[in-house]
């Protein structure tokens, strides 16, 4: 049987997660994971013309490369917060929640936002 369908409204905030089949780690190992991050950020480096230092520097509000290799990180990987806030500089995990939900915000309003993070996501995948 189905679950229920999820009851959704304007500004609802929902929790989703990713998980492998049957309970399964999506990565055989750590270092599987820690490669696909940096295969995150060099892709999303390299779509802003910008230093991957920039993208791994802690602090500041207005860094868009930064925030993307995060919402990235996080969605592809299905990984909660913790992982996803140790590779980007031991942040907490309020801060990359709130990073990931203001991000996914500016896509879903913005265009051009939403065309590249489709590019990257391409990129990312298919390779």
């Amino acid at each position: 049987m189905a679950r229920p369908l999820r009851i959704e409204y304007p500004g609802a905030f929902y929790h989703v997660i990713n998980h492998g089949n049957a309970g399964c780690s999506v990565f055989k190992s750590i270092r599987d994971r820690e490669k696909f991050f940096e295969k995150v950020v060099e892709t999303v480096s390299r779509e802003f013309e910008c230093d991957a230092e920039l993208i791994m520097r802690k602090g500041g509000k207005k860094n868009p490369p930064r925030d993307m290799a995060i919402y990235l990180a996080r969605d592809l990987t299905g990984e909660t917060t913790v992982m996803p806030g140790k590779k980007f500089g031991n942040i907490l995990g309020a801060a990359i929640s709130q990073r990931y939900i203001a991000f996914e915000e500016q896509m879903n309003k913005t265009k051009r936002i939403n065309q590249q993070m489709v590019r990257i996501r391409k990129k990312i995948l298919d390779k």
